[in-house]
């Protein structure tokens, strides 16, 4: 008998965008694609022998996901895994020559867009025996693997772990490389929920963090009832759509080393590798919207002097900014766009109040990712970007250090606040109550309101930043992935063991050298890091329509990173974040305390009016 199980709230909602019919029609589903760079070629028979013989201890690669209209979406052990048809080689992989950064990123966009048939297991594998160049045009790489999994199979950290292995990476180095992260706010020992909030209680009171606690809590509770935030050039009009047209694309920067961020992380008390990449995306955010901004500035006068020149009315070049903006959005484009470092005068409206939609590890700490908590285990929480630190660009070193200073510890007292507060598990309770009532409607209207919800909350941020911690050193698979395809016609090919200079090639085992992901998400504009080996990789993916240049915001980023490590090194000591006054901390704990009722009153009327209409939908109709 075929056995089957119900999906987690988080991955049943991944998963109906491939299992319910009228729901894929619409849209492609969310996907991560992995590239995992080897020292040595590997081919398809040797691919296809190691996959077949890991995939029995992995049972979410087995499984496919079904959908039953009144019942939800669930994973079903029904079928064969066909490995033949999950383990392919690359067009590419024919040609002759090194594939360039921006060759892997257009194998990455084909790959990654094309859809998943819900008759089989959300998952690929493309075997690519082509050397790989780095940004930089050196060789990299002797041979790729292009891994594609559908986010309903897991999160970053679980999908990261779960490849490793499915390609025979050493289940003891494998638990010895991957970091046991997760959220510290209540101790292992904590199993009972008295206990948990009990621990939760010590640990918000302990060094006077209530109000830290409670302002968590409040933008947890608000967080489905915020507005959109201001226009910018990184947003769209409406929650986008993905389909396999999405105009979407890729670009990535050159890796920098973690020992970077743990350097500036150490230079701030309390702080964390998660502090420093906040405040490097929100200096990288807001100086690729200057850019933005000079940009469309100088098209517009372009364009105000051509039409001028053709006799047309139009603006001219000498009238201020605000002009040309007014009539660019006249004509419909997606303005306003400011006229940023003029002051604070000139400050444009998203220079105050942008946010950035975080993943955060819902993973007891120390808990091991793909032994105990395989599957998706985030919650999603969105930031508010520290836009209000001082000049970027200071001229002295005492200057650079006091900015620097400023915005890790307003990215600081944004992302603590979330970590201090059970926002992530109220977060994680409201789905577990809603997504699998609505998703068993007997009606398509819950899962279409479902989706159409999801969709909503999703365009709320400008940005989706992901932090997926990867294996601390460099991770070995077996060499049997480069074993020759003695099935093909005519004599066999022996692959490549040649391993490009600085790499080391064992007779053993390969190396994998490094990896890079990507995700394809209902999202705009998409950053993520990945660290592995001790280097940390940055992706971007965005829709052509918000931003066509997505590696000026990933290089930004990496400028940020290294400027706020220049910046930091002048720092001798720890710094602490200043303690506000007492009359500010009482006004602002009691301000706290009224959005958190405030918010709780919220979360219950959505509550009930979620159950009315399932009694409407279900017994009056």
């Amino acid at each position: 008998m075929a056995r089957r199980r119900r999906l987690s709230a988080q991955s049943e909602l991944f998963a109906l965008f491939t299992a319910e019919p009228s729901v894929r029609a619409r849209m492609n589903s969310i996907k991560m694609v992995g590239v995992l760079m080897l020292d040595a070629q590997p081919t398809v028979a040797g691919v296809r022998a190691v996959v077949g013989e890991q995939l029995p201890s992995l049972e979410r690669f087995m499984a496919r996901c079904e959908f039953r209209p009144g019942e939800g979406a669930f994973m079903c052990w029904d079928r064969p895994v066909d490995i033949d048809y999950h383990v392919r080689a690359l067009p590419e992989t024919d040609g002759a020559g090194a594939l360039s950064v921006a060759d892997v990123e257009e194998i990455v966009r084909r790959v990654g867009l094309a859809r998943f048939t819900p008759e089989r297991p959300l998952w690929r594998l493309w075997v690519c025996a082509r050397p790989l160049l780095s940004h930089a045009g050196e060789h990299v790489c002797a041979g790729a693997i292009f891994a594609v999994v559908d986010h309903a199979l897991g999160d970053g950290a679980s999908t990261v772990a779960s490849l490793a292995h499915l390609l025979g990476a050493s289940a003891d180095e494998l638990a010895a490389s991957l970091p046991r992260s997760g959220r510290t706010r209540a101790p292992a020992c904590a199993s009972e929920p008295g206990e948990r909030a009990c621990a939760y209680v010590r640990t918000a009171l302990a060094g006077a963090r209530a109000r830290e606690a409670l302002r968590g809590l409040a933008v947890g509770l608000f967080a489905q009832f915020a507005p959109r935030d201001a226009p910018t050039p990184l947003q769209l009009a409406r929650p986008l759509d993905v389909s396999s047209h999405a105009p979407f694309v890729l670009g990535s920067a050159p890796p920098v080393p973690l020992r970077l961020l743990r350097e500036i992380a150490a230079r701030f008390a309390g702080a964390t590798v998660n502090d420093v990449a906040v405040s490097a995306l929100a200096l990288a955010v807001r100086r690729r919207l200057a850019q933005r901004a000079r940009e469309e500035e100088a098209g517009a006068r372009e364009e105000a002097g051509a039409k001028d020149g053709a006799g047309g009315q139009a603006v001219t070049r000498g009238e201020p900014a605000q002009r040309v903006h007014a009539a660019a959005r006249r004509a419909g484009a997606w303005m306003p766009i400011g006229t940023a470092g003029r002051g604070p005068a000139a400050r444009p409206p998203w220079a105050q109040h942008l946010r950035a939609a975080v993943s955060m590890s819902t993973r007891p700490a120390g808990e091991a990712v793909l032994k105990t908590s395989p599957g998706n285990r985030v919650g999603t929480l969105n930031v508010e970007l520290p836009f209000c630190s001082p000049e970027p660009c200071p001229r002295s070193p005492d200057a650079a250090a006091r900015w620097a200073t400023a915005l890790v510890h307003a990215a600081m007292a944004e992302t603590r606040s979330l970590r201090l507060s059970p926002a992530p598990a109220i977060t994680g309770a409201l789905s577990r109550a809603v997504v699998p009532r609505l998703a068993a409607l007997p009606r398509a209207a819950g899962v279409h309101s479902l989706v159409n919800t999801y969709l909503t909350l999703a365009s709320k941020a400008t940005i989706v930043f992901s932090n997926v911690p990867g294996p601390r050193e460099p991770l070995h698979v077996p060499r049997a992935l480069s074993a020759p395809d003695r099935s093909a016609p005519g004599p066999p090919r022996e692959p490549s063991t040649a391993a490009p200079d600085g790499m080391d090639c064992t007779a053993d085992a390969i190396r994998v050298v490094n990896c890079r992901f990507y995700a394809f998400g209902h999202m705009a504009v998409y950053c993520g890091l990945l660290s592995y080996g001790g280097q940390v990789s940055v992706s971007c993916t965005t829709d052509s329509r918000a931003e066509p240049r997505p590696e000026k915001l990933a290089r930004e980023l990496v400028d940020a990173l290294r400027e706020l490590h220049g910046a930091v090194s002048q720092l001798s000591a720890p710094q602490h974040a200043p303690r506000p006054p007492l009359g500010d901390w009482l006004v602002g704990a009691a301000l706290q305390l009224l959005r958190c009722a405030l918010g709780a009153v919220l979360c219950a009327a959505c509550a009930c009016l979620c159950a009315c209409t399932a009694y409407w939908t279900i017994i009056v109709k």
